[in-house]
């Protein structure tokens, strides 16, 4: 975690490489780091759109924001994986 924290991704990916860890791998871990940015994102403008329209925070509220979150990210999911098949982009390398 420490090495996280103060190593840019790419490096450690890298450094990764050279030692032998497998390419599916280490693009699969770059792209979930890279869309943890996306689904923070996503979260903070929700949880800034129920604030302003005056939503507590119980459980219950978290649940379905969470259950919303999903469902959106599993829907631009889709639209990012048809745009690449559309660019020629067929799957696994």
């Amino acid at each position: 975690a420490l090495l996280m924290a103060v190593t840019p991704l790419e490096e450690v990916l890298s450094a990764a490489a050279r030692f032998g860890a497998p390419r599916l791998i280490l693009e699969v871990m770059h792209f979930i780091w890279r869309y943890l940015g996306v689904l923070s994102e996503q979260a903070w403008r929700m949880r800034t759109a129920a604030a302003a329209r005056g939503a507590d925070r119980s459980f219950e509220v978290s649940a379905a924001s969470l259950a919303v979150l999903f469902a959106a990210s599993y829907q631009r999911a889709v639209r990012v994986h048809r745009a690449q098949l559309a660019r020629g982009g067929g799957g696994l390398p």
